[in-house]
């Protein structure tokens, strides 16, 4: 049984649970502008919690992610999808969630993320610590076709929607004897 508990800092550089903390942060809505399905021009803060219903977007190339703190790990892409206004996200180990909204062109996780607590490759649990921080830092937000851009101080990850993808399970909800404690 994987067992999920809301999430703390980082206790001592040997253990083997995943943790993350809950930063504070702010972003702006930006000039930046995405598309909709007629072409349309639309600036970030017109990107709504509608337009990710359903999707779930991967960053796999190492260009995908654009941080002076972190690299996408080879052979463990960022994956986040959107389901019921829930945030789902992978970055090669662990299942994170969270009640996620979409406000003045930042992405806003409510409440922190919560996650499996899987021992992985301290190269892919540092890209999982970096990835929730950077999801609970609310990001700027951008849509532009089938692209989503995140952005924020501790970089840009560019993630591309997933054809025919569904968003990734969502940790919060107990399915396959996985357990939530909220």
């Amino acid at each position: 049984m994987i067992k999920l508990a809301p999430l703390a800092p980082l206790a001592t550089a040997g253990a083997a649970v995943l943790a993350l903390s809950v930063l504070a942060g702010c972003g702006g809505a930006d000039s930046d502008s995405a598309t909709d399905d007629s072409g349309a021009n639309i600036g970030a803060a017109d990107v709504s919690m509608a337009d990710l219903e359903g999707l779930t977007f991967e960053a796999s190339t190492p260009d995908a992610l654009d941080s002076a703190k972190q690299s996408l790990v080879e052979g463990s892409p960022i994956t986040v999808g959107f389901e019921n206004s829930n945030l789902s996200a992978s970055a090669g180990c662990n299942g994170l969630g969270g009640k996620v909204a979409v406000d003045g062109g930042t992405l806003d996780v409510e409440g922190g993320l919560v996650g499996t607590e899987m021992a992985c490759g301290d190269a892919v649990m540092a890209q999982e610590r970096w990835l929730s921080d950077f999801l609970t830092s609310a990001p700027e937000i951008s849509l532009d076709g089938d692209t989503l851009t995140l952005s924020g101080d501790d970089g840009t990850l560019t993630l591309v929607a997933v054809e025919g993808g569904e968003a990734p399970a969502d940790p919060d909800e107990p399915d396959d004897g996985v357990s939530s404690l909220n």
